[in-house]
């Protein structure tokens, strides 16, 4: 078995956080709780230990060999966490968990919720939002959405689809309904 290593990651930040709420720590070599194989040698962190998105995005979102052996891992672990967490929540009393991940449905995940609700915006925005926000050349950008699930994809296997193309203002209004109507369907469900 190879000696683990899990660096804190802006990679897994936004679902970490929503799962959560909490920082990980770079463990020792070894001493990692979670299986998480540095697939792409110590050559991909920061010298704080941070992965480096941009060198391991260009390694893995260009190989699917790669790719599929970093899901492989880590897909389980963070479905793992995630069910803990909405089991808690459930303890706790509440009616509606929040899962914000880009690969809910690449990874599997579907059966964990009752509700998949999907943002889309037009291939040419999301190249271009990748761009200035990753620094990525276009044809980077381009494979990055290749290695995904299309929009016409997840929209399919969707209960609620939501654009950002437009102002936030329009964007924020079009959750608000949509947040509405899912309170309705909860109220409708309640014991």
């Amino acid at each position: 078995m190879p000696q683990v290593v899990l660096p804190t990651s802006p990679w897994w930040k936004p679902l970490e956080q929503v799962i959560t709420g909490e920082d990980w720590r770079r463990p020792e070599v070894g001493r990692s709780p979670c299986p998480v194989l540095c697939l792409c040698h110590l050559d991909i962190l920061h010298k704080d230990g941070i992965i480096n998105r941009k060198v391991l995005g260009s390694r893995v979102f260009g190989n699917k060999k790669q790719l599929k052996m970093l899901t492989d891992i880590m897909w389980p672990v963070i479905a793992k966490l995630a069910r803990e967490e909405m089991d808690l929540a459930v303890a706790e009393g509440k009616h509606v968990c929040v899962i914000e991940a880009a690969v809910l449905l690449e990874a599997g995940w579907q059966n964990m919720v009752h509700e998949v609700w999907t943002i889309v915006i037009p291939e040419t925005e999301a190249v271009r939002r990748i761009v200035e926000r990753d620094g990525l050349s276009e044809a980077a950008a381009q494979s990055r959405l290749q290695s995904q699930m299309s929009g016409q994809q997840l929209v399919d296997q969707s209960h609620v689809v939501l654009s950002t193309l437009w102002e936030p203002h329009v964007t924020q209004s079009q959750v608000e309904k949509a947040w509405a109507l899912l309170q309705k369907r909860v109220d409708a469900i309640k014991p």
